[in-house]
């Protein structure tokens, strides 16, 4: 993987993006000999990206949640899954 400095990478930014996509490769970029980020190309990052996983795992909780409380959560009416899992988060 190509390693670049800030200060190239804010100077050179449009051509670095396009050797990014153009062959598909990402670019690390460093500040002070120590790597802060990496480029990579959007379609690369949309396959690696856990968001993704996490997204599609919440709304199928969300899912369930819903069909639980019309179900045998009926008792439960009020319950509101959005509150209950920030509630969740918040408690890391």
């Amino acid at each position: 993987m190509k390693t670049i400095t800030a200060m190239t990478f804010r100077k050179k930014f449009g051509s670095v993006l396009n050797g990014v996509v153009r062959h598909n490769a990402p670019v690390a970029v460093s500040r002070g000999d120590h790597p802060m980020v990496v480029v990579v190309p959007y379609a690369t990052y949309q396959e690696i990206a856990p968001e993704s996983d996490r997204l599609h795992k919440l709304s199928s909780a969300f899912e369930q949640l819903d069909a639980w409380r019309r179900g045998p959560g009926q008792k439960l009416k009020g319950f509101k899954p959005v509150d209950a899992i920030r509630a969740i988060r918040e408690g890391r």
